[in-house]
C-alpha cells in the first residue's frame, strides 16, 4: 500500500469539481468519516465559510449534501463543524472499491 498526498491550486478546483464550491467555501477540513458505505459517505467536516455564505448555501455545490450542523463558529476565525454527504462520482467509485480514505486533519481547500 502507497500512501498519495494531492494538493491543487486554489484556481484549478473549480475546474476538478462540480459546483461553486470556492464561491461558497474558504477552506474544508476533513475531520472524519460517519458513515462510508458505497452510495451513503457522510463525513464530519470543519469549514470556514466566505464572507457573507453559511451553511445553508452549502447545498449550491451540488455534490455536497448538509446533514447537520454539529457546531456553529463562535467567533470569525472558528470554523463551523458539520455533517455532511458526498455524492460525487470520485468519492463513490473510492467507497465502493475501499482503495482511499482520508486522513483526519486533512485540509480539502
Amino acid at each position: 500500500m502507497r500512501e498519495v498526498t494531492f494538493f491543487w491550486k486554489r484556481s484549478n478546483v473549480s475546474h476538478l469539481v462540480t459546483g461553486p464550491i470556492t464561491e461558497v467555501i474558504q477552506s474544508m477540513y476533513f475531520i472524519s468519516y460517519a458513515r462510508r458505505v458505497p452510495k451513503d459517505i457522510r463525513c464530519i467536516f470543519k469549514v470556514h465559510f466566505q464572507p457573507g455564505m453559511g451553511p445553508a448555501d452549502i447545498e449550491r455545490v451540488g455534490f455536497i449534501e448538509l446533514i447537520e450542523v454539529l457546531m456553529d463558529a463562535e467567533n470569525d476565525g472558528d470554523g463551523t463543524i458539520l455533517l455532511a454527504r458526498l455524492s460525487h462520482p470520485a468519492s463513490n467509485l473510492s467507497a465502493r472499491i475501499n482503495g482511499t480514505s482520508a486522513v483526519p486533519g486533512a485540509c480539502f481547500l
